[in-house]
């Protein structure tokens, strides 16, 4: 019978210390804003090698994700396109990039030509170096420029 009570007792002591913790809202609680995912295989780079394509084409995504709840409607994303790289030996369709409805990420997709890198010698590289500036909302300081190096093999 005393095995019974100190049961009893132990069981409703543990039913009460379980009640006193403080439930932490791990929600993301800041502005909404929008950055560039880590490149593929990194948790934290914000710069990506790629080897140019021998012959044909390539699209190479640059992620970009949005940092809040998802929204309703497409988040649109403007950015600015700058480094080493000409024109000649990559494109980009414009300078908006769109976060579909209901979602938290997108690409920029950049399209290299190896016809356009005949001209540079083998491992030659050159940049591409994209800056989020806005557009449905603001991006992140911290994770608004991406780094892409082109190298041809």
């Amino acid at each position: 019978m005393k095995s019974i009570k100190f049961l009893l007792v132990l069981l409703l002591s543990a039913g009460f210390m379980t009640g006193c913790f403080e439930q932490e809202d791990k929600t993301y609680q800041g502005p909404v804003v929008v950055e560039f995912a880590p490149a593929p295989g990194s948790s934290n780079s914000y710069v990506r090698t790629v080897n140019i394509p021998t012959s044909g084409t390539a699209t190479i995504p640059v992620p970009i994700q949005l940092v809040g709840p998802h929204q309703g409607s497409d988040t649109q994303v403007t950015f600015t396109v700058g480094g080493t790289a000409t024109a000649g030996l990559f494109s980009i369709s414009g300078t908006t990039a769109t976060i579909p409805a209901n979602s938290s990420t997108g690409n920029i997709n950049v399209v290299v030509d190896a016809a356009g890198w005949a001209s540079l010698a083998s491992a030659q590289t050159r940049t591409v170096v994209l800056t989020l500036t806005g557009g449905t909302f603001q991006p992140s300081e911290k994770y608004k420029v991406f780094t892409l190096t082109l190298r041809k093999p």
